[in-house]
């Protein structure tokens, strides 16, 4: 909470957007996360007591800017929205029809949708191999292409730390321009 006033005293009108990093959380709620040791598991956290805490946690984001961040093949959608979520970043290379009921219940909610469409580390990338899926992804949803724009943000798969400096260059390029063509659609 300190932290998010600091950064709103200093950037007077501007808009704070907290992003909390949740890619173990599927392992937590399923007991499939590891001791210090090693030796065994920690016990599977319930689905409410998650709930619970993930509230708490990201109460102390501003009220519009909640974003969480969760890498994992087996996302919890339906948690993260009820525990107050604004947008989930996801990889989109790892939905699948299965997500599709929580991610368009998700929509409706009016969360928006922060889809990893580039990969973390180096690699060749162009603008039409990035906007492909998110295009696919929305009309199989069933969301008119108007409202892509304002309810899908482009992002890498996940974070850039292992990323050359020209590859993270190149990949903001892309996602800036893959970001304005679907605000074109609109």
């Amino acid at each position: 909470r300190a932290q998010v006033a600091d950064m709103q005293r200093r950037v007077p009108g501007g808009s704070v957007v907290v992003q909390f990093d949740e890619p173990s959380l599927p392992a937590v709620l399923a007991g499939r996360l590891s001791t210090a040791s090693g030796w065994g598991s920690v016990r599977a956290v319930e689905t409410a007591e998650a709930i619970r805490t993930l509230q708490a946690v990201l109460e102390a984001a501003p009220e519009h800017g909640r974003i969480v961040h969760c890498c994992a093949r087996d996302v919890p959608l339906d948690l993260l929205r009820e525990a107050g979520a604004n947008a989930l970043a996801i990889d989109a290379a790892l939905l699948t029809r299965a997500h599709y009921d929580a991610l368009g219940t998700a929509v409706d909610a009016g969360l928006s949708l922060w889809l990893g469409v580039l990969p973390a580390t180096d690699a060749t990338i162009a603008l039409d191999a990035a906007r492909n899926p998110i295009l696919r992804l929305w009309r199989e949803l069933g969301f008119a292409e108007a409202q892509l724009g304002a309810s899908v943000v482009p992002t890498p798969a996940c974070g850039l730390a292992g990323a050359s400096e020209p590859y993270v260059r190149r990949a903001l390029t892309v996602l800036r321009a893959l970001a304005r063509a679907l605000r074109e659609l609109g």
